[in-house]
């Protein structure tokens, strides 16, 4: 990802129609090598279905997560893979994420947990991997229901 690039996040029905529907938590993966290096939460999406993250939000999230995590987080993200990928975490993921939380590090506890993410409302969300270029890359996630899944679970 490079300076002033940004990621424009619009949940989408197999059709390619705006879903609109607020408080869907994605996460971004960025890669260096092909190999994963970093997952962060992005917002959650607004009541249009829409969520937009900047490169200087993640780099500064970057830095600030580098200040506890000296090794983890020292490659700057002008060094990582043009690729991402945007996935939206299952309802049972975020549960065992908490559980982790809880277990090793309860004083830190991302927003979310404030107002828990309607992510189990929807049936299983396959990630979506994109070249990012421009200043702005739209990327249309496909979501269902579970009723409207294609095998009527």
């Amino acid at each position: 990802m490079q300076p002033d690039q940004k990621i424009e996040i619009q949940l989408v029905d197999a059709a390619g129609h705006r879903v609109c529907l607020g408080n869907v938590l994605p996460t971004i993966t960025l890669f260096s090598d092909g190999h994963r290096r970093y997952v962060f939460d992005l917002r959650p999406t607004g009541a249009d279905g829409l969520t937009v993250i900047g490169f200087n939000e993640l780099e500064t999230r970057r830095h600030e997560l580098g200040l506890t995590h000296l090794m983890d987080y020292n490659t700057p993200l002008t060094a990582l893979d043009p690729s991402v990928e945007i996935s939206i975490p299952s309802e049972s993921t975020l549960q065992k994420r908490l559980q982790v939380m809880e277990e090793w590090n309860h004083w830190d506890r991302p927003s979310w947990v404030l107002k828990w993410p309607v992510n189990g409302c929807l049936a299983p969300v396959e990630p979506k991997r994109v070249e990012l270029s421009g200043p702005v890359t739209h990327v249309g996630i496909v979501v269902a229901l579970p009723t409207d899944a294609p095998d009527g679970g």
